[in-house]
C-alpha cells in the first residue's frame, strides 16, 4: 500500500468515525475510574495495602469534578475518543450483603444525579431516542446499568426503584454464585434458579436489557432461554480465540443469534490474547469470529478497558487483587490464579480510551463496509436497545 493510499484511508476512517453513533457498551465503574489527579492521594497507602473509605470517598469526589466541570483531561479524552454514548455501572460487584450491595447502588445513583443536574453535556439515557439526541446535539449519553444482582432479594419492587431512578441494564451475575445464577469463575456453572427465571421475567415486563456477560456457559444459555427479549452481552469474548473463563463459547454465540441479541467485544489485554504484546488486531479476531456466527448485524465495542484514573490507580488496584489471590486463592470478587498477566500490559494501537478511532479504521482495514462498521460501532446495540427498552 502506497503513503497516499494509506493517507487516504487514514481520512476516510476519521470521517466514518465523525459520522457514526458511537456507543461503548461498557466503560469501566465511572465513579472511581477517570482519568485525573489520583496520585496524589495514594501517596503512603501502599504500606497500609488497601484503599481507606476515606481515600475511596476522595477518588468519588475528585470522579464527580471531572464529570462536572468541562475542560478537564477526561472530557479531554471523551473527546478524543468519538464515543457517543457509553454504558456503565453503578453499586459493585463484590459480595456484600444484599442490604449493603443496595445502599451501594443508590449511593452512585445519587452521584449520577448531581451529574445530570449540572452538566449540561450530558443525557441520561432511558429511551432509545436519547441516544439519537445525543448524537444529534454534540452531548454525550448515559446508560446506566448494573453489573450484579447482589441487591436483589425476594422484594421484586426493588426492580422498579432501580428502573424509576433510570436504570436500564441488569446483568444476571458477576463472577461468583449469586441467588440467580452462576458467574464465569464458579467452580461448577448449575444455570439459572428458578428465582433468576421469575427476575429475567421481571426484567422482560419493564424493558430492562438482560446482561450477561460475565455469567458462566451455562447461566449464560439458559438465561438467553429464558428471555422473551433480546438479551446483551455487553462486554465480553470469543472464546475459541482466547481460552479463557470469561469468555463466551461458539455455543453460547449460537444461541444470541436465535434470540436476536447482542454481542459487544472488550479490549481488556488480558482477556484478548495471551501473547506477550497483544494487539488491536487480536480484537479484531474476536469481532470476526463473532461475526462469522452472528452476523454483521449482532456484533458491538463494549471496551471495558482504557479509561483508568492513572497508571498508580491501575497498578494499585491490580496489587490489592494479587495480594487478596495469595492470601485467599481468589480475589473478593472471584478472580483466581492465572486470570490475568503478572505484568501490566497494553493493547498496541489501543493504549486508552482516545484511541477508540483506531477501532474504525481497523475495521475497514479488515474489509468491513461502511455501513457493516456503523453497525459495529453502535447502530446494533441502538437496535437491540430500541427492540427491549423503547
Amino acid at each position: 500500500m502506497t503513503q497516499q493510499l494509506e493517507e487516504d484511508m487514514e481520512r476516510i476512517g476519521e470521517c466514518l468515525h465523525k459520522e457514526a453513533l458511537v456507543i461503548d457498551t461498557l466503560f469501566t465503574n465511572s465513579t472511581r475510574s477517570l482519568p485525573g489527579e489520583t496520585k496524589a492521594l495514594l501517596d503512603g497507602v501502599s504500606a497500609q495495602g488497601e484503599l481507606s473509605t476515606d481515600t475511596i470517598e476522595q477518588i468519588k469526589m475528585l470522579s464527580d469534578v471531572q464529570w462536572v466541570q468541562h475542560g478537564t483531561g477526561f472530557w479531554d479524552w471523551w473527546v478524543a475518543s468519538g464515543v457517543n454514548v457509553i454504558h456503565t455501572t453503578v453499586g459493585v460487584p463484590e459480595g456484600v450483603t444484599e442490604t449493603e450491595a443496595y445502599r451501594k447502588v443508590i449511593e452512585d445513583l445519587s452521584r449520577w444525579t448531581l451529574r445530570f443536574d449540572r452538566s449540561e453535556k450530558l443525557i441520561k439515557v432511558t429511551k432509545s431516542r436519547h441516544m439519537l439526541d445525543a448524537k444529534a446535539n454534540s452531548k454525550y449519553g448515559v446508560i446506566l446499568g448494573v453489573q450484579n444482582m447482589n441487591w436483589l432479594d425476594v422484594n421484586f419492587s426493588r426492580f422498579e426503584h432501580l428502573y424509576n431512578f433510570g436504570v436500564r441494564i441488569m446483568q444476571v451475575a458477576y463472577n461468583l454464585r449469586n441467588l440467580l445464577g452462576n458467574g464465569c469463575t464458579e467452580r461448577h456453572d448449575e444455570g439459572l434458579s428458578e428465582f433468576g427465571i421469575e427476575a429475567i421475567k421481571r426484567m422482560n415486563e419493564l424493558g430492562i436489557l438482560v446482561d450477561l456477560s460475565h455469567c458462566g456457559p451455562q447461566t449464560t444459555i439458559e438465561g438467553i432461554q429464558a428471555s422473551e427479549t433480546p438479551v446483551a452481552l455487553t462486554h465480553t469474548f470469543c472464546r475459541a480465540i482466547c481460552d479463557h473463563d470469561r469468555g463466551k463459547t461458539d455455543a453460547a454465540l449460537q444461541a444470541l443469534g436465535k434470540n436476536g441479541g447482542y454481542m459487544g467485544i472488550l479490549l481488556a489485554p488480558d482477556f484478548i490474547s495471551t501473547k506477550k504484546s497483544p494487539s488491536l488486531e487480536d480484537f479484531l479476531d474476536h469481532v470476526d469470529h463473532a461475526v462469522g456466527i452472528l452476523g454483521t448485524d449482532k456484533v458491538g465495542i463494549g471496551t471495558d478497558y482504557g479509561h483508568y484514573s492513572s497508571p498508580e490507580l491501575h497498578g494499585f488496584q491490580k496489587a490489592i487483587r494479587d495480594e487478596e489471590i495469595r492470601r485467599c486463592g481468589i480475589s473478593r470478587v472471584g478472580w483466581r490464579t492465572g486470570h490475568f498477566r503478572k505484568e501490566i500490559v497494553e493493547v498496541e494501537g489501543y493504549k486508552d480510551w482516545r484511541d477508540f478511532p483506531n477501532i474504525t479504521k481497523g475495521l475497514r482495514a479488515r474489509g468491513y463496509s461502511p455501513e457493516d462498521t456503523k453497525g459495529i460501532l453502535g447502530e446494533n446495540f441502538l437496535r437491540v436497545f430500541r427492540e427491549v427498552v423503547g
